[in-house]
């Protein structure tokens, strides 16, 4: 007798993502999360406000398994707790800094980006511990920009306070936020695809809507790597915007539920 065939852990769901993107007015947003098993490192949710801003929240573990999916669920409940408390990136930072430190074995680190974006004003408050730049496609120009906030990753002892940042946001900009399992993936000879071809591909579909830019990087990702298995987490978010709004936002409209680690 055959045994049942088991799901393979790349293709197991998302256990720390919202799997529906919010509704908001003036701007779209697109995702795509994919684990390199059962329990993935990465982590990325949509945090609505009532005021009508919404929290981005984009973080990394380091490692696999067990340990780094508890520590990345206490990180993900500390994150929940403080948001409905104090919102800003910068006090965000400071509580879950302390959640890792006290809570992850040591050398065990966490990336974590913040962001609380106002589709108003297409303004975005952010701040970063150690993950990678994400990228804003300008309309206006056609050229990409980093969203520098250069600072340790979670679970190191500060020596310096976090910084908050602001960006805003035209018609037409586009915000990419990604993981190193998209930049570090590799082909059948053991090349990167780096961030010169992420970059380029970002480039060339920049005029193109959220979902479609979504799309394209990943289809470029999987040509490149011919649907090798992925070795890490690999996590997109797309963020196109349509333009500043004049009337009031009610609270963006998000799914009520968020997978969890079983």
């Amino acid at each position: 007798m055959s045994k049942p065939r088991s799901t393979p852990p790349t293709a197991s769901r998302p256990r720390f993502c919202h799997r529906i993107e919010p509704t908001l007015i003036g701007a779209t947003v697109a995702s795509h999360y994919r684990a390199a098993t059962e329990i993935g490192g990465d982590y990325f949710d949509f945090l609505p406000q009532p005021t009508g801003e919404i929290g981005i929240a984009f973080g990394d573990v380091s490692g696999h398994g067990l340990t780094s999916g508890i520590v990345m669920a206490m990180a993900k409940s500390a994150l929940l707790v403080q948001v409905g408390y104090d919102s800003s990136p910068r006090a965000v930072m400071n509580v879950l800094n302390d959640i890792v430190m006290r809570t992850a074995p040591k050398r065990m680190l966490m990336t974590f980006f913040f962001g609380v974006l106002d589709p108003q004003t297409q303004t975005l408050r952010f701040s970063s511990a150690g993950h990678l730049d994400p990228y804003v496609f300008r309309a206006s120009s056609g050229k990409l920009e980093t969203l520098s906030s250069w600072g340790f990753p979670l679970g190191v002892k500060r020596r310096e306070p976090f910084r908050e940042h602001s960006v805003d946001f035209a018609a037409g900009d586009r915000l990419v936020l990604y993981s190193d399992g998209l930049i570090e993936c590799i082909d059948d000879d053991g090349e990167p695809y780096g961030f010169d071809r992420f970059e380029h591909t970002i480039m060339h579909a920049g005029h193109l809507s959220a979902e479609e830019i979504k799309k394209t990087v990943l289809n470029s990702v999987r040509k490149f790597t011919r649907n090798r298995p992925p070795e890490d987490d690999q996590t997109l978010v797309v963020v196109s915007f349509d333009g500043a709004v004049s009337e009031p936002l009610q609270p963006p409209v998000l799914a009520a539920y968020s997978e969890h680690v079983n």
